[in-house]
């Protein structure tokens, strides 16, 4: 059986522990100017703004706040479907 000495074991658990802490929280996305379909049947709905952030929509619609440090992708002229991913 391998035996760690208990100083390495938490010298080491200190390192991953940092690691962790060091990461960089996720930026938030939002796709700007397109417009969006959501269908329910309601009209087709234009320059509309999504927001995703930690890989969860946060925000939609003409007025949709974009928080600060977001990355912003203009969307003109294209149409936003849910459940239609990486079509072209």
């Amino acid at each position: 059986a391998l035996t760690v000495p208990p100083r390495s074991f938490f010298a080491a658990l200190a390192l991953l522990l940092a690691a962790v802490c060091a990461q960089e929280e996720p930026r938030p996305v939002a796709l700007a100017g397109g417009a969006s379909v959501d269908g329910t049947g309601a009209p087709r709905r234009e320059a509309v703004t999504v927001v995703i952030h930690r890989g969860r929509i946060t925000a939609v619609g003409p007025e949709a706040e974009v928080p600060d440090g977001a990355e912003v992708v203009d969307d003109a002229g294209k149409t936003l479907i849910p459940g239609l991913v990486a079509l072209g």
